[in-house]
């Protein structure tokens, strides 16, 4: 039994050492590239930049809470008239 997992674990060391190369993270990469320039028509280093400009935050946004409150103050001052 022992024997058998000695076994195991040595054939398992081979197989990640043969699989996990160099050679097939570059061949993974290309097959990437390729995929991308066939969907986009463009390679990743061809693609435009991000442009550098800073974008303005949108003004805050009134609350209902205070739309309501200003709704009541204009419907008090038409009562009121």
């Amino acid at each position: 039994m022992a024997k058998a997992g000695f076994i195991q674990e040595i054939m398992d060391d081979a197989i990640d050492s043969a699989v996990d190369t160099e050679d097939t993270e570059d061949a993974a990469a290309e097959a990437v590239d390729q995929v991308l320039q066939e969907i986009t028509g463009e390679t990743l280093s061809q693609l435009a930049s991000v442009p550098a400009t800073k974008v303005q935050a949108p003004q805050p946004v009134q609350t209902e809470v205070e739309e309501d409150d200003a709704l009541m103050r204009q419907l008090a001052g038409l009562k009121a008239s």
